[in-house]
């Protein structure tokens, strides 16, 4: 006759940041293999992200946000920038939300204001999506455009917009010590670097002098140039296969290039994003950030989720000391949430890296094709554009697990359960937990498979399960809107040696 101990698991501590990569029977009881639409607190299984209709303040003054957005019909967004200016017309900082719609128009939302219609701007003139930066010259704060198939395009808002037909177009721009440094789109292994006296001034300068424009050619076999980054008292290059630094010598008069990162794997420049002391980028192979002096690989257990298509899609922003990384993630199962029930599909899903613990959730079911972090005056939001037909107005993050009205649903699935005794067989008995709202406990060994509905209540419950097996999995589900799952225990008896 067998004989059986009793044995406990207790996920006292949950945690989002999930294991796709290892052996599901090396995880520990609380570090799911698979993950989605779910948050942590205090150890805590809670709701994840959610995107609501972006809702915007009146004026510069108050804290309430009451102004809902309106949209022309035929408006679909595709970019947005940031862009501060002093309005000689209005005697004050302005704070505007530039946005580039999928038929390369440009709009603009002035943050604070009582009129709840994107603006269109006059004559945009663009063949090809564009990158743009903001930069100052004199008292004066602009906003330029850049394409491999246009002119540069200024605008300061209280002017109208003009085209800068003298400079080379440009692949990638960024504003660094009153320069203005770009990627040549004709010959990308050459960084062009504009006059200091006027920063849209590309005249090579044969003098060097400390003012004058010039090139910095970067040929050593690292790919393409990609994307430019001002960091700390640098300018990166992000480049195909590595990343290189441009550093000044001579009072800003002289510079030079020097490799400080080779990969073996496609880098994807276009993800590089400034986080505080930190810039991190993604390459195909994982996450990475870069000090300012060498690259670091985070480990991070996603990466194995990406997509072989759309990657060029990826974008990324900083808000909050959350890094956010929007994507497209194979979750191997055939399920449709949210966006994923499209015709078309872009990205599918929202990762929030945290930057100081390098812990992270990913939120299932989203397409999104651009975010802009926005903390000005009294507003803090992360500003987000969509794909598809959810690109027909602005959207802003939430925390209540839902696109608009649609519950997005959630998931924490646990490794193998097995106590180090592959060949033993185990009964689990019962599960012990706190649940505050509805959800589903789901249970499967080689022998079967539980799914329970708990019913909410404040009280520990206690689950029976009685399902024998030598290998479990367990796992957390909900389509209901809220979730709020405490300290599980499970029960097992174990076939003893």
């Amino acid at each position: 006759m067998k004989k059986y101990k009793e044995r406990r698991i207790i996920c006292s501590n949950f945690s989002t940041s999930f294991n796709c990569d290892g052996d599901e029977r090396d995880l520990r009881p609380n570090t799911p293999k698979m993950c989605y639409n779910l948050k942590t607190k205090t150890g805590n299984l809670i709701v994840g992200n959610g995107f609501q209709k972006l809702v915007l303040p009146k004026n510069q003054t108050t804290t309430l946000q009451t102004r809902i957005m309106k949209y022309e019909e035929g408006f679909k967004a595709k970019k947005m920038w940031r862009y501060s200016y002093y309005s000689e017309y209005n005697l004050r900082q302005e704070y505007m939300l530039v946005v580039l719609t999928v038929d390369l128009k440009l709009y603009f939302i002035n943050l604070f204001s009582t009129y709840n219609y994107p603006v269109k701007t006059r004559n945009t003139p663009f063949n090809k999506e564009p990158t743009a930066i903001t930069y100052r010259i004199g008292k004066k704060e602009y906003i330029a455009f850049a394409s491999p198939k246009d002119n540069l395009y200024v605008w300061y808002c209280d002017d109208n917009p003009y085209e800068v037909t003298t400079a080379p177009k440009f692949l990638s721009l960024c504003y660094h010590n009153n320069r203005i440094f770009a990627i040549d789109s004709e010959s990308n292994h050459l960084v062009r670097y504009s006059s200091t006296r006027n920063p849209l001034d590309w005249t090579i300068d044969a003098n060097l002098t400390v003012t004058g424009g010039g090139v910095i050619e970067i040929n050593d076999y690292k790919g393409g140039l990609q994307n430019l980054v001002s960091f700390l008292d640098n300018v990166f290059v992000f480049r195909d296969f590595g990343v290189s630094k441009i550093s000044t010598y001579a009072g800003n008069t002289y510079f030079s290039a020097t490799n400080i990162f080779n990969s073996g794997c496609k880098v994807y420049g276009n993800t590089a994003c400034v986080c505080g002391k930190y810039v991190y980028f993604l390459c195909e192979d994982g996450l990475y950030k870069l000090t300012g002096y060498s690259v670091q690989k985070i480990p991070v257990k996603f990466t194995d989720m990406f997509s072989s298509i759309n990657q060029k899609n990826i974008n990324t922003c900083f808000f909050e000391n959350k890094l956010y990384i929007a994507c497209n993630l194979n979750f191997g199962d055939d399920k449709k949430i949210g966006t994923e029930n499209g015709s078309t599909i872009t990205n599918n899903a929202l990762i929030e890296f945290d930057t100081d613990t390098d812990e992270y959730n990913i939120t299932r079911g989203v397409d999104i094709s651009c975010m802009v972090a926005i903390k000005d005056l009294n507003l803090s939001k992360l500003i987000i554009c969509m794909n598809g037909d959810y690109g027909t107005q602005m959207w802003q993050l939430s925390n209540d697990g839902k696109l608009e009205t649609t519950i997005l649903d959630k998931k924490w699935q646990s490794g193998k359960v097995h106590f180090n005794l592959f060949d033993k067989e185990k009964i689990l008995k019962e599960i012990n937990l706190i649940a505050t709202k509805d959800c589903h406990i789901i249970v499967t060994s080689e022998n079967g498979m539980r799914d329970v509905l708990v019913k909410g209540q404040e009280e520990m419950q206690r689950v029976r399960i009685n399902l024998k097996g030598k290998n479990f999995n367990f796992s957390f589900e909900s389509n209901f809107e809220d979730i709020f799952i405490s300290s599980p225990q499970f029960l097992f008896n174990v076939e003893e040696y």
